[in-house]
């Protein structure tokens, strides 16, 4: 019996369909009582929302937002016991939706608010360094064979529009303070979390293609190939330093 209920009120919150629920309910006039309880837990999701993409919040405005949001959490109701991370698909959404918005930019910001929340709540763990790949050289192992990954916390992010330094500011300031000019330039981004900071840096062709490559599992060795196909003079020595320096890669 109370399994019943429980399952027909869930179904009521998620889709405000009463014909589950009303076996439950003494009088029609009850009813109108649960709207309380819906519009509470639809205001719950969609505030979820709007903390997990402020950035997306700020370029639509909260009138818009909230309309936004609300047809998001009414088709993709949560399936987890916490709102932490809530919208996994809502840049998806969003894109899917560009027909009625007709802002092409949109979902790339929220891509950036969706890998941002996933740099921050990523596990902890302890990245490949330096000093462990100069011990493995030292040990007489090939290092064009290592088959390092990408951390948890570090996320490549396609972009449609050069959107990162508006996102950036948005992320800091909460509004923006010049005017600018969304272009349609496709960018890779990189996201990681450093002391604890989520950084982001938009990456050159031969840096987003060998980032790829490792995060498909492919060795440094045939990773390097790859980039070097795109920038003959990509540096693969200093990126793979820079990556080693910023934590950014684990061992595979």
């Amino acid at each position: 019996m109370l399994s019943g209920y429980v399952a027909a009120f869930v179904a009521y919150l998620n889709h405000g369909d009463t014909r589950e629920i009303e076996s439950y309910v003494e009088s029609a006039g009850n009813l109108d009582y649960l709207k309380v309880y819906r519009n509470g837990y639809l205001k719950t999701c969609v505030d979820a929302l709007s903390q997990n993409y402020p950035t997306l919040l700020a370029v639509v405005g909260n009138d818009y937002f909230q309309i936004l949001a609300r047809h998001y959490v009414e088709e993709y109701p949560p399936e987890r016991h916490t709102l932490v991370g809530y919208g996994e698909s809502f840049p998806a959404f969003v894109d899917e939706t560009r027909e009625h918005h007709g802002l092409g930019y949109l979902s790339d910001f929220a891509r950036l608010d969706h890998a941002w929340l996933a740099s921050y709540f990523s596990a902890d763990e302890s990245p490949l360094t330096s000093e462990q790949v100069s011990q493995d050289t030292t040990a007489g192992h090939d290092i064009a064979a290592f088959t390092p990954r990408l951390c948890n916390h570090a996320n490549l992010v396609q972009l449609r529009h050069a959107v990162v330094g508006v996102w950036v500011e948005l992320r800091e300031k909460k509004q923006l303070t010049t005017q600018i000019e969304l272009k349609e330039s496709a960018q890779t981004v990189l996201l990681w979390r450093e002391e604890q900071r989520i950084n982001a840096r938009v990456l050159s062709e031969a840096e987003a293609r060998f980032l790829y490559m490792i995060e498909q599992g492919d060795s440094l060795g045939t990773s390097a190939a790859s980039a070097l196909e795109r920038d003959s003079e990509f540096d693969v020595a200093d990126h793979f330093a820079s990556l080693l320096q910023h934590g950014i890669l684990g061992r595979g």
